[in-house]
């Protein structure tokens, strides 16, 4: 019983991470997007969402490096609560002493106390630690003063000091994380009045810690880490078909959105290309990694009502990372269609070669997969040469281990 109360506990918790709801995808712009990038066929529209997220939503650095507190000081967050409620006790102490005595002074400070540790465990965010800590300290220092005035009492007095002094460091600390993130977000909101700008930047600062962000925040942003990434996908992908299943593959500290076709999983993992669950296991060098799986549900009418989440599977790698024989001479041809180029090279050899480092290793000769590769490639060729893709006469892929390389001749 113990047991099962955890695990329906961790996987609410995944849920509430990752897992869009109802909200997300009736959300208007999610709607508007969906219809843009919905192809003429399933290989077209799996790639045009990851194409989409490569060129519109750039990894959000300091909600990735700032999610580890959320690994690591978790457990620490109920200690800060009750390090900070301390000082809480001892100013309301303090305050009331003077005219209600000592027994009521700590019925007071206690009472303050345990109210101010049920407040902060129920926060959802860790930036209200933070500012805890930052407004907290004026708190400290008359705590110090009072402290002093005790000076015969030796011991008392280090004690006090030592106190204050370690929440100098945790108030240090979260000034610089709030200086850091203010500095960082600055730009973002250059040009916008004085007064928006401080309404956004309190707004970000606070989305920063969130563990989970809506999709309309995600979209507004821009901006995104992977459990983002896969919120954002699954909820395209139900607004595309509300029927789809809909599959989150989770490893340590990594989340992506998958989707089953013809029996195999194709993860759509934040850039091109799409992967088999296998070599997406090879990429994040995992033998095996949790299943989740998501539907929408519906009344009798056939309206929704709520997005399912349960624990699916475990599944684990089957093959090794040897690089599997890529068929160089298809994906010529499939990149040079698409991109109205010619094929073979001239006597005088190439002008440039991209080389696409371990792409090799992740090759699967089907439709899906190598579609979402050819139109990777593609876009190596444009970030390359701009507007001036007319120029390329002709162009040959080749493969060297792990890696492809892409030889252009203009």
């Amino acid at each position: 019983m113990r047991m099962e109360i955890i695990d329906n506990f961790k996987l609410r918790f995944e849920q509430k991470q990752f897992c869009p709801n109802l909200e997300d995808i009736e959300n208007e712009d999610l709607k508007e997007l969906a219809r843009k990038l919905k192809g003429d066929s399933e290989k077209e529209t799996l790639t045009n969402i990851l194409e989409w997220q490569h060129r519109n939503i750039q990894y959000w650095m300091e909600r990735g490096i700032l999610e580890i507190p959320w690994l690591f000081l978790t457990p620490f967050y109920f200690f800060l609560s009750i390090f900070a409620s301390v000082f809480v006790f001892s100013l309301f102490y303090l305050i009331s002493l003077s005219f209600l005595g000592p027994v009521w002074s700590i019925y007071i400070g206690l009472a303050a106390a345990l109210i101010f540790v049920i407040w902060s465990l129920l926060q959802s965010t860790l930036i209200k630690v933070i500012y805890i800590l930052l407004f907290s300290f004026p708190v400290f220092l008359i705590i110090k003063l009072s402290i002093l005035r005790s000076l015969s009492n030796a011991p008392f007095i280090e004690s006090g000091l030592t106190l204050v002094l370690s929440n100098g460091v945790l108030f240090g600390a979260s000034l610089l994380t709030i200086i850091y993130l203010v500095a960082s977000y600055w730009p973002i909101f250059r040009g916008e009045s004085r007064k928006n700008k401080i309404q956004k930047l309190i707004k970000i600062l606070s989305d920063t810690f969130k563990i989970s962000l809506s999709v309309e925040r995600i979209l507004n942003y821009r901006l995104a880490i992977c459990r983002d990434y896969a919120k954002l996908t699954a909820s395209i992908l139900f607004r595309l078909n509300l029927d789809y299943e809909v599959y989150f593959i989770t490893i340590p500290r990594h989340v992506a959105a998958a989707i089953k076709v013809n029996g195999a999983y194709y993860v759509l993992d934040q850039r091109l290309p799409i992967m088999t669950i296998d070599k997406w296991l090879i990429k994040w060098n995992q033998k095996k990694a949790d299943i989740f799986f998501s539907k929408v549900l519906r009344d009798s009418n056939g309206i929704p009502i709520s997005v399912d989440f349960n624990k699916y599977e475990k599944i684990a790698r089957e093959s090794e990372t040897e690089s599997p024989k890529v068929d160089t001479e298809k994906l010529t041809e499939e990149i040079a269609n698409i991109s109205r180029i010619k094929l073979g090279l001239g006597k005088a050899g190439p002008d440039f070669k991209i080389i696409l480092k371990n792409l090799a290793i992740y090759y699967v000769d089907d439709d899906i997969t190598r579609y979402s590769l050819t139109r990777a490639i593609k876009n190596k060729l444009e970030n390359e040469l701009c507007s001036n893709m007319s120029k390329i006469s002709e162009i040959r892929i080749c493969q060297n281990n792990k890696d492809l390389i892409v030889a252009v001749s203009l």
